[in-house]
């Protein structure tokens, strides 16, 4: 009883000591040990402020802090100082302020170690401030080695960046990494990440890629680079785990570094974009993420630009405009020919409801100069793939040849190419806006529902619904189908455009459809081949090449002579079953020979009704250099077959015209045509197969000769051959 009234007073004696100091916020660390009580009093939060008092730069130096003491698990921490602190081992404390709310002081937070394998700057009981002016970066990599990768986990708060955390070329430095574009002095490589590297003129890009999309946390590889320097760096590597709010009105960066010029002539690859690894409750603001490959500097040794990096966020509820997230490859910045931009990088984000997650790669740029496909670098993505929605946008290019699952969107849109060659599983399929679904003939392709609007579907002979189920074809308006290989098909519907994918050197490409109900060509639509046959100067009556004035191409009919350059004389095919390309026209040094007409082969059991126009006609000669024209491309070959022949507008399989220049170049001749029908009320003016014309005054260019037009009534014997020239 003695020792329990003695314990009691104890207690009540220290009750009345703690109470008062709870009032003012302070604690007294430390144990108190009486008989039979034992009391732990902590020590509340301490706002610790940075003086630089010590070395001036190491978080770790206990005299660069206001307390002399390194701040702890406890403390909330301010550095408003216009310095760079180091962190090089991982640390605990309570909460972080950088920089002060005006603006003015620069302060940088430097992690010089690789938080992200070795542990994280972790704030617990409090938030992360970044102010206006304010940093957080990494070391970059010293050669193929990573020294630092910035990683921080606010596990109880939220964190607020006005300021920046920027790793833009703070990865693998010029030629290394494991994307690394190839170095030289005519024209550097890109370097890789996501995204394979651009092409410089005389150098190739990084081929390997790496990462993953989902849990990105790889530098971005160094750019090619030439003998004087210039290229540029890799981007860095980002991880932030945010408990509560994430809120993003500065910007989060890992870019790739500008490839650039040190001698003002051979230009080095941009660097591959870095990597943004993002955990969250809530994503706010209206800031930027990017992790875009660099760009290059327009040069006489224009480099190839850089992959982009990876993004991904994982977040419950997301106000953050997904528009202001970046993961685009670089351009180059100039008009060289022989470079090109880097791939795109992979944006991911991920709610607690979705599966899988969704994807989009975004190559951004919409109004580039230079937009041949083979000017972009492609996006390649792991095999096996479960994706809740993908997005492939804005001149990405991705490839396909494994099995590629979508629950719920697959879309294609503005100017993207997508290209499966494996096996496609999706809820709704989007293509749109100028984009390009190449489906190869390997491929196998379902979905629930298809929109295709202002899109182009290449049909090279895989499983498709819409091209091989032999239902109902319709291709709508402002959209195109070139379809590449024989197809059946109910009845079809064109209010769009109908064709086959340009040849080279051989005859690889044809339209052919069998239909057994009605083909119908609206007004406003077209089957047109036109261009599509023999590329210039290759064919079997290829027009003579040269500089002062090129030959016409030759097929039904022979190709005129150019003010220099002979057409030709060698005419081939049937014209009772017209089916082969128009050759090319003779090919100036620089350019501009017309490729020959395509083929078209349509037999219709009921009605084909062209009130849009069917035409195979070669393509124009014109004078790439602005002086020395090019010959006329043959017309091609159409071959109908049909019950009933209507409709208001045209079928013509022309030669190719030349442009009016000082070396004037020879027209085309014109192609075959074959009409085999049971009734028709199109009348023969409708109908053409003229040779082309030079558009000239030079009297030494040619017209070239007439094609073949060939129409025979189910019940004649024979049918009629018709030759006009015009």
């Amino acid at each position: 009883m003695h020792k329990r009234k003695r314990g009691q007073r104890i207690l009540k004696m220290f009750r009345a000591l703690i109470i008062p100091v709870i009032a003012t916020g302070m604690f007294i660390v430390g144990t108190i040990i009486a008989p039979s009580v034992h009391l732990l009093i902590i020590q509340a939060a301490t706002t610790i402020t940075w003086d630089a008092g010590g070395d001036g730069t190491s978080w770790s130096d206990p005299l660069n802090w206001d307390t002399n003491i390194v701040p702890n698990a406890t403390d909330e921490v301010l550095i408003a100082s216009a310095a760079t602190i180091n962190i090089s081992a991982p640390i605990a404390i309570k909460s972080l302020t950088l920089g002060i709310p005006a603006g003015t002081v620069a302060t940088n937070l430097n992690f010089a170690y690789d938080a992200i394998s070795v542990g994280a700057l972790t704030l617990n009981g409090g938030d992360l401030t970044v102010f206006p002016g304010a940093n957080i970066t990494h070391t970059p990599a010293s050669g193929n080695t990573v020294v630092a990768r910035v990683n921080i986990d606010v596990q109880t708060g939220s964190a607020n960046i006005y300021g920046n955390i920027n790793v833009d070329s703070k990865g693998y430095a010029p030629g290394y990494g494991p994307g690394p574009g190839v170095g030289g002095n005519e024209g550097a490589g890109g370097g890789a990440h996501a995204g394979l590297g651009g092409d410089g003129r005389s150098r190739a890009g990084g081929s390997v890629t790496y990462g993953e999309y989902n849990l990105p946390d790889k530098l971005g590889s160094g750019g090619g680079q030439p003998s004087a320097g210039g290229a540029g760096s890799g981007g860095g590597a980002i991880k932030l785990t945010v408990a509560n709010t994430l809120t993003i009105n500065g910007n989060i960066t890992a870019v790739g570094g500008y490839g650039n010029s040190n001698d003002s002539y051979h230009v080095g690859g941009g660097g591959a974009g870095g990597s943004v690894w993002i955990y969250t409750g809530t994503l706010a603001g209206s800031g930027y993420i990017r992790t875009n490959g660099g760009d290059a500097r327009d040069d006489d040794r224009d480099g190839g630009a850089g992959g982009g990096g990876r993004v991904a966020i994982y977040y419950t509820t997301n106000t953050f405009p997904t528009s202001q997230i970046f993961a685009n490859g670089g351009k180059p910045n100039g008009w060289d020919w022989g470079v090109q931009k880097g791939g795109a990088g992979t944006i991911f984000m991920k709610t607690p409801s979705e599966t899988y997650g969704s994807l989009t790669l975004d190559n951004l740029t919409v109004d580039w100069y230079q937009t041949e496909y083979f000017k972009v670098k492609h996006t390649p993505l792991p095999d096996n793939l479960n994706l809740d929605n993908l997005t492939i946008k804005r001149y990405t290019e991705f490839y396909y040849a494994s099995i590629l699952n979508v629950t719920n969107t697959f879309t294609v849109d503005n100017y993207a190419l997508s290209d499966i060659s494996g096996t496609l599983n999706t809820g709704t399929l989007n293509v749109t806006t100028n984009a390009i679904f190449n489906n190869q003939s390997t491929a196998t392709v379902t979905y629930s529902s298809l929109n295709w609007t202002s899109g182009i579907v290449i049909d090279n002979g895989g499983t498709f619904a819409l091209l091989s189920g032999g239902g109902d074809l319709t291709v709508p308006a402002t959209s195109t189908l070139f379809s590449n290989v024989p197809r059946s098909y109910t009845n079809v519907i064109v209010n769009g455009t109908l064709s086959h994918s340009s040849n080279g050197s051989t005859e690889a490409y044809k339209l052919n459809h069998t239909v057994s109900g009605n083909f119908t060509v609206n007004s406003g639509g077209t089957v047109n081949v036109g261009g599509r046959g023999y590329a210039a100067g290759n064919g079997p009556g290829a027009g003579v090449g040269g500089n002062e004035g090129a030959g016409g191409a030759a097929h039904a009919g022979l190709g005129g002579n150019g003010n220099s350059r002979a057409g030709s004389n060698i005419f081939y095919g049937n014209y009772l079953l017209p089916e082969n390309l128009g050759s090319g026209g003779g090919q100036p040094s620089a350019g501009g020979g017309g490729a020959g007409g395509g083929a078209i082969k349509l037999f219709v059991t009921g009605t084909l009704t062209v009130n849009g126009a069917i035409s195979a006609n070669g393509g124009y000669g014109s004078a790439d250099d602005g002086f020395h024209v090019g010959g006329g491309g043959a017309g091609g070959s159409i071959w109908l077959n049909v019950g009933n022949l209507t409709g208001t507008s045209t079928i013509s399989a022309n030669g190719g015209d030349t442009q009016d220049n000082d070396r004037d170049g020879g027209g085309g001749g014109a192609g075959r045509i074959a009409i085999y029908y049971t009734t028709n009320d199109i009348p023969m003016s409708q109908i053409s197969a003229y040779g082309g014309k030079p558009n000239g005054w030079d009297w030494g260019a040619q017209k070239g000769g007439a094609g073949t037009i060939f129409i025979k009534a189910a019940s004649a014997a024979n049918g009629n051959l018709t030759l006009n020239n015009n």
